[in-house]
């Protein structure tokens, strides 16, 4: 299960993603941005190369994080791709 902003072990919550992205050949990068966002706790940045890539990317990451029980999601994907979860 993906943790809260009060979990014991959300250090390493986007995991799923990581995981979900690791064989795509994406260049990935994770900043943390707890204690210094109220809104989010991390973003995880990805590179694509192509619409299609990003889409694939988008959807592989989705299904990554409902496996990992994370809350709802929205997306916007296009030419980028942006997703938000809420643990």
């Amino acid at each position: 299960m993906v943790g809260s902003r009060n979990s014991a072990s959300n250090q390493r919550e986007f995991d799923p993603v990581l995981e979900a992205l690791a064989c795509t050949g994406a260049h990935v990068i994770v900043l943390d941005l707890r204690g210094l966002s109220d809104a989010t706790d991390y973003f995880v940045i990805a590179t694509g190369t192509s619409d299609t890539h990003v889409r694939a990317l988008a959807e592989r990451t989705i299904e990554s994080m409902k496996d990992a029980g994370a809350g709802r999601s929205s997306r916007v994907v296009a030419e980028d791709g942006l997703i938000d979860f809420v643990a």
